[in-house]
């Protein structure tokens, strides 16, 4: 497994009407962006501008040592870390998750308790401003996590 130094990369999964003019913003990351979508043709155009294509969660996790996930509902977050295909089969210890979906407080400590069992943290990162906010770049995002890792975001965030 390769150790998080070499992980510089920024990691975004889902990519629909809040999702992708987020992660368009991050294209320009100074260590890169890998893209991941359910839906493939969502990931082409970010591919095409120079982002690296992820079928799952664990090709995300390869690269990315910080990996924003803006799926649509709690259910979907929840498959995102899990299983063979999920962030945690791959992630480096101290690989930060940010949950920028809606999903109850019970599921986010649920989660951050999961990322916590493979040394991996989780940000409870939920945004306010709608699609609208998203492609102008005036999202207002709700942080919640260690202070470690939280300060480990703030610069995709500024993105």
């Amino acid at each position: 497994m390769t150790d998080l130094s070499t992980r510089t990369a920024v990691g975004f999964i889902g990519l629909g009407n809040i999702g992708a003019p987020m992660a368009k913003r991050l294209r320009a990351y100074p260590g890169g962006l890998v893209v991941c979508d359910a839906v493939p043709a969502a990931v082409e155009p970010f591919v095409a501008k120079g982002a690296t294509g992820a079928e799952n969660g664990a090709q995300v996790a390869r690269l990315a040592s910080v990996i924003c996930v803006m799926v649509q509902n709690e259910a979907q977050v929840r498959d995102v870390p899990e299983g063979p295909d999920g962030i945690l089969a791959t992630a480096a210890p101290g690989t930060v998750v940010a949950v920028h979906s809606t999903i109850s407080a019970e599921a986010a400590v649920e989660l951050a308790d999961l990322a916590a069992s493979a040394d991996v943290e989780l940000v409870d990162a939920p945004v306010s401003g709608g699609a609208m906010g998203a492609h102008e770049g005036t999202l207002a995002v709700m942080v919640g996590g260690s202070d470690e890792a939280v300060a480990r975001c703030e610069r995709v965030f500024e993105h």
